[in-house]
């Protein structure tokens, strides 16, 4: 009765609740590792989604939260630094948000072994490791071997992805060849040929000669100097054993009309006869 009626309007907005979303993930991982990163959301949040992106990445990974948290996982990430950002959006309670994460991936090592060994398969020298990070060239040469030359002389390459377990090489030391001679006395050869550092050479050829001298007759009697195994080229001269020869002398005593028994000298050697 006092008050006459009346209508007042006034307007308001309700706004959507922040989710408070938080990022989780490691701070840093070895390379080929798989990185998790998980958003944390409201265990009710409905209808909304949360989308990953790598770096700059103009499309991401799209997951949709259980039970509050949407995980999503990134494999194949280069050495050095990133950011994974988490979008959310989509919800009927809750805002949309966004926040980052940032991450390193390191550079991890891999066991390089070189093997060294000889033809037999035998060990020539001290196997070699080190350990080299990925992506990384490496350069080692082959330690000397003496009468032995390596194959490779240097071993160089690259770490890759396919490395990570590690990477052996074998270098096979074959033998080095030498040129060995046989030669007569005279310095005729008599044969010639490479022989590996290591083995004994043998002379295959016929029996070496020597011509027979009024005085002396020679026999072959072997090598000098003596044959022993290959270090480097070498020559080897025939020796020969000199034996003197005999000869008979036969006197022809008073014309024919006497007899008298020959006598057998070696070649220089006289012996007088007096008359009767």
């Amino acid at each position: 009765d006092k008050y006459e009626d009346k209508t007042v309007e006034f307007s308001f907005k309700v706004s959507a609740a922040s989710p408070d979303m938080t990022l989780t993930c490691a701070d840093s991982i070895d390379y080929g590792e798989t990185l998790t990163v998980t958003a944390n959301l409201p265990r009710d949040t409905m209808w909304g989604s949360v989308t990953f992106y790598l770096d700059d990445a103009a499309t991401g990974k799209e997951v949709y939260p259980s039970q509050g948290k949407a995980v999503c996982t990134f494999d194949g990430l280069t050495i050095g630094d990133h950011t994974v950002k988490a979008v959310f959006a989509n919800d009927d309670k809750y805002a949309d948000e966004t926040k980052t994460a940032s991450f390193t991936v390191n550079s991890v090592d891999c066991p390089l072994t070189i093997l060294y060994l000889y033809e037999d398969g035998t060990e020539a020298s001290t196997t070699h490791t080190e350990n080299v990070p990925i992506f990384t060239r490496y350069s080692v040469t082959s330690p000397a071997v003496t009468g032995h030359t390596p194959d490779p002389a240097m071993v160089t390459g690259e770490m890759g992805d396919n490395d990570m377990g590690g990477k052996t090489v074998t270098v096979i030391y074959s033998p080095i060849p030498y040129t060995i001679t046989f030669r007569n006395e005279d310095g005729t050869e008599l044969q010639s040929g490479k022989v590996n550092y290591g083995e004994t050479p043998a002379y295959t050829g016929e029996t070496p000669t020597k011509e027979a001298t009024a005085q002396y007759t020679y026999t072959f009697s072997g090598w000098t100097p003596k044959i022993t195994s290959v270090t480097g080229d070498a020559t080897y001269t025939a020796t020969y054993d000199a034996t003197v020869n005999d000869y008979t002398v036969d006197f022809d005593p008073n014309d024919g009309e006497g007899e008298m028994d020959g006598v057998r000298l070696e070649k220089g050697a006289y012996k007088v006869v007096t008359e009767p």
